[in-house]
């Protein structure tokens, strides 16, 4: 997160504080999980087997992580009073649509799906600046204040993936059932949500104007199992 301005009013000892801010990197990590419905489809270009298809997924979960002080506070308060202020960014839900391309391969004789995806994606994201009276609000004669914004994002996905059948393995309970046409597998994706400008708080007491920069990866074991399948 990065904070390119920010406007303090706390008259008549403090004046506004335009100067440039330092950048700050916040990484937060944590399990989701999530469902996907998609169509695939075999296709064959210029004599090559390919597997083209789309899928729409929602993944559900949330972790945030806190950082002390509030980037960009530097101009009203010295560091060791800014470490008493913090700054908490938590992901929410993410949802998405990709398309997908991708061949079969077969090493050791067995058959293989390597696939490329890309599309695009929906992030929640949610940023709580907390100036407390000890801290930036505090030495400028300020009550506490809580400064929180959430947004959903679009960005762009993109990834890849590697499935493989799910061969002589039984469905629990089902005894020597088995699944046809089911998958388990790999998918990574990389979303890039741009840059979001977000102001918070009001001139008379403090506000501060941050810019966002949000990217996302996700690390995803997949079990696939097909509703219909045509032959």
């Amino acid at each position: 997160m990065t904070n390119f301005g920010q406007l303090t009013g706390c008259p008549p000892f403090c004046m506004p504080d335009f100067t440039p801010n330092p950048a700050s990197t916040i990484n937060s990590s944590g399990v989701v999980g999530g469902v996907s419905f998609g169509y695939n489809q075999q296709l064959r270009v210029i004599g090559l087997p390919l597997l083209v298809g789309a899928e729409g997924f929602a993944l559900f979960g949330s972790n945030s992580t806190s950082i002390s002080g509030i980037p960009g506070t530097g101009g009203i308060a010295p560091p060791a009073v800014m470490a008493n202020d913090n700054t908490t960014v938590r992901f929410g839900n993410e949802y998405g649509i990709l398309g997908k391309i991708g061949m079969v391969v077969y090493p050791f004789h067995a058959p293989m799906l390597i696939a490329f995806n890309g599309g695009i994606g929906f992030q929640n994201v949610n940023t709580t600046l907390n100036c407390t009276a000890t801290g930036a609000c505090g030495s400028n004669g300020l009550g506490s204040s809580a400064l929180t914004t959430s947004k959903t994002l679009t960005g762009s996905l993109v990834g890849a993936e590697v499935s493989m059948p799910l061969v002589n393995v039984p469905v629990l309970g089902m005894g020597a059932s088995w699944l046809p046409g089911g998958t388990i597998g790999f998918q990574y994706l990389h979303g890039s949500f741009g840059n979001s400008t977000t102001t918070m708080g009001m001139p008379s007491q403090i506000q501060i104007a941050a810019n966002q920069r949000v990217t996302t990866n996700n690390y995803m074991a997949t079990l696939r199992i097909p509703i219909f399948q045509q032959r």
